[in-house]
């Protein structure tokens, strides 16, 4: 229903997209540079990516000569790969994914299986090469007796729950 609406009225259509960017934004705090594959910010590329398998994260790398951290959602898993050279560091960040694990698209397959939910935060420093990335991953776990599901955000600092009631 919702497509079919969507589709039949593109007003409705930029309408959501303008809200969503204006969400999005936070506020004038978030810069909103389209849909875009790739984007540069100093020395990081953030990325979908396009490598998969259990060294996606050392592939990226490869794929830019070990000249550039880079950051990447493609396979929906987590992963790293870092490499320490004589001038500078960079690290490979495979970060999972913010999306349904089990998406109609792979239900019956082993792929969702492997799917993670995480993300990363990158803080950049634009005058140098450096580039330091904080892992997040969710653990989800579900009571019977209150019908609740608990997320739990992992990192190396913080463990923060939400709490999901049906």
């Amino acid at each position: 229903i919702v497509n079919k609406v969507l589709d039949d009225s593109p007003e409705w259509r930029k309408m959501i997209w303008h809200r969503f960017k204006t969400i999005i934004q936070c506020g004038g705090r978030v810069m909103w540079i389209g849909e875009t594959d790739r984007v540069r910010i100093g020395p990081l590329l953030v990325q979908h990516g396009n490598r998969h398998g259990i060294n996606a994260a050392k592939g990226h790398l490869n794929d830019l000569a070990y000249q550039v951290s880079t950051m990447f959602g493609h396979t929906h898993k987590l992963g790293i790969h870092s490499r320490e050279g004589e001038d500078f560091y960079v690290e490979s960040v495979n970060a999972g994914c913010l999306c349904e694990l089990r998406p109609h698209y792979v239900r019956g397959t082993k792929l969702r299986q492997k799917w993670i939910h995480g993300t990363a935060i990158a803080l950049v420093d634009l005058q140098s090469r450096d580039v330091w990335f904080t892992k997040l991953s969710f653990k989800h776990e579900y009571s019977r007796e209150s019908d609740t599901i608990y997320t739990y955000l992992i990192n190396e600092r913080v463990e923060y729950v939400h709490e999901y009631t049906n």
